[in-house]
């Protein structure tokens, strides 16, 4: 590989930082970009950070002609417009005193089609799958493109403008997109993108305005931990969605759409939701709507377990409250009577009632005496068991002892990697680790999720804390910048929550390490991450600060900002058990059988 020398600056191309620490006092240290790495590709029209390692003597250093931010770590960050395709490099200028030192970086562009000056990412087309709808279902069409430009379908049925989108700060790109109905969909061949004399023209997949329905059952492929699969039956909305359902499996449906890889299934009467092709399997035939037996309520010093004798496994969703949650049961036939259980006035819990909501629908709400702390919903021989935990009583002197507390150092797989190559795995376990001491030393147990630098897939992380009954997992991190993102939007404190009963650990834990840390609070955020999907316990993902950014990297390679990382955990899980002490019945509660 070619390397540039004048005077004593010395500029290497490399594919991406390594793991050691850069030469920055050698006389013949290389200027290193770690991102983006050699030859990657970056989004065309648009502006993206450069970020990399650069020697001390380095006065100045100049990235598409612009000025990069030297930090005395040795890093530096720029954040400039992509190269102007076809130019696939990023142009370098360094600068030592009256030596100047030019030399380029290469990139790459995703797939592209240009014609004259207009260049169209085909990528970002969608749809760009087989999609099987019913006439009057709706879809959304578009594809990014530039903001000058003139996008419209054309078909058959003639011609359907698309509007110009709201404007974005920093690109020369926009994403165009219009709704229209599968019917409409069906008579368009083409979206077409023009700027003056040039035009793109980008075929669209056909549609089926006539789906076949057919019966299938909700299931997990035989080899999903092979595969780095979490195992969860999830479900959204609409697709490429949130997650809005979590399934058990051998949950009836029936298929009633396609779009690419997601299938549409039918839960109960205009109930629907969109599943990966992969997680449904053909049934025989149609199953016959789920019908009850007699309820149970079961109510034991650590937990309530309401069990529902019924057919097959139903489609349910867990709406949850500060004191209670609502279970509706999909696909359940007409005979339901309304139930109500009641349990002493003395317990922490107060009554459970089922009663049908709509047609095939049945609600069963549980009030509880005090705040809603986890669950857990099961299929158990012919069985539908919903679990609620009982939270814990903390003594109000000395929150912490004898509680169970998983710390999960996050990554690997994957992870961040700062300017001067220090890792994000690394990183989390060494303040995981000082978390645990601090932990102990106030009575707590720790569960570790990972030891070493090893690699944990997600699935043995949450069936760590589940096998410990934990009673709050925190999952640690530090933010990486995304391709394209522009860095003077990161550089603070966030935590990460999914479930409702998470909140209150999460803003616990945000405001401690905001507090501790002294950077700039980003706040507590809804995350759809899967080491925080389990309910049985409050999780939340906590991500102290951001690793790209050459001034926070040179922090956290400081004992003293992982000591203050680590205490901001530790005093914002004492800051949640001391306000649930405030709110649970006197006492101290029995220890957790297992499940």
């Amino acid at each position: 590989m070619l390397s540039l020398l004048l005077g004593s600056v010395v500029i290497v191309p490399l594919p991406a930082c390594s793991d050691s620490s850069p030469r920055n006092g050698d006389a013949g240290a290389p200027v290193r970009l770690a991102h983006p790495a050699w030859g990657a590709p970056v989004p065309a029209g648009g502006w993206d950070y450069v970020s990399g390692t650069v020697p001390r003597r380095v006065d100045q250093l100049l990235i598409q002609g612009r000025p990069a931010r030297l930090d005395r770590g040795g890093g530096f960050l720029a954040y400039v417009p992509t190269p102007r395709y076809p130019d696939s490099a990023y142009r370098i200028l360094a600068i030592r005193g009256e030596d100047t030192l030019r030399a380029k970086h290469p990139i790459s562009f995703a797939t592209y089609l240009a014609r004259g000056s207009l260049l169209v990412d085909s990528t970002t087309l969608y749809p760009k799958h087989e999609v099987s709808l019913r006439p009057t279902d709706r879809i959304r069409v578009g594809i990014t493109a530039p903001a000058e430009a003139t996008v419209w379908l054309e078909g058959s049925g003639g011609t359907i403008p698309m509007h110009p989108p709201a404007p974005a700060a920093a690109s020369r790109t926009r994403p165009w997109g219009i709704p229209v109905t599968a019917r409409q969909l069906s008579a368009v061949e083409r979206l077409v993108v023009a700027h003056g004399p040039d035009t793109v023209r980008l075929a669209l997949p056909p549609v089926d305005t006539a789906p076949t329905e057919w019966p299938a059952r909700l299931v997990n492929p035989a080899n999903w931990a092979d595969n780095g699969d979490d195992g969860e039956i999830v479900g959204r909305s609409e697709p490429g969605g949130p997650y809005s359902w979590f399934f058990l499996a051998g949950t009836p449906a029936t298929v009633t759409g396609r779009y690419g890889e997601q299938l549409r299934v039918r839960l109960a009467p205009a109930v629907e939701a969109w599943v990966h092709e992969a997680r449904v399997r053909r049934a025989e035939a149609a199953a016959e709507p789920a019908s009850p037996a007699a309820l149970r309520l079961v109510l034991r010093p650590e937990w309530a377990e309401l069990s529902i004798p019924m057919t097959s496994p139903p489609a349910y969703q867990v709406a949850e409250g500060q004191t209670g949650l609502a279970l509706d049961l999909f696909g359940a036939s007409d005979r339901w009577e309304p139930l109500t259980l009641r349990a002493s006035r003395s317990s922490w819990l107060r009554q459970a009632a089922c009663r049908p909501a709509s047609p095939g629908r049945v609600r069963c709400v549980v009030s509880l005496n005090v705040p809603l702390f986890g669950y857990d919903v099961h299929w158990r021989e012919g069985t539908f068991v919903l679990r609620v935990r009982r939270p814990p009583v903390p003594l109000p002197e000395k929150p912490l002892q004898g509680l169970r507390i998983a710390l999960d150092a996050g990554h690997p797989p994957a992870g961040a990697v700062g300017p001067t190559g220090l890792s994000e795995r690394e990183v989390t376990l060494a303040v995981a680790r000082q978390a645990k001491r601090m932990l102990e030393k106030r009575g707590a147990t720790v569960v570790m999720t990972r030891t070493d630098r090893r690699a944990v897939g997600l699935e043995q992380r949450r069936a760590l804390a589940a096998r410990h009954e934990v009673h709050a997992f925190v999952s640690i991190h530090v933010d990486g910048v995304p391709s394209g993102g522009d860095p003077d939007r990161y550089g603070g404190t966030s935590t990460y929550y999914f479930h409702r009963h998470s909140v209150p650990l999460a803003s616990a834990l945000q405001w401690s390490l905001s507090t501790r840390l002294e950077l700039r609070d980003r706040g507590v955020r809804y995350g759809n991450y899967a080491v925080i999907r389990p309910t049985w316990f409050p999780a939340a993902l906590v991500e102290g600060t951001t690793l790209s950014l050459p001034a926070h990297e040179r922090a956290l390679r400081s004992r003293s900002f992982r000591a203050a990382y680590a205490r901001g955990i530790v005093d914002g899980l004492e800051r949640y058990f001391a306000a649930l002490s405030r709110h649970t019945t006197a006492g101290r509660a029995a220890p957790p059988a297992r499940r």
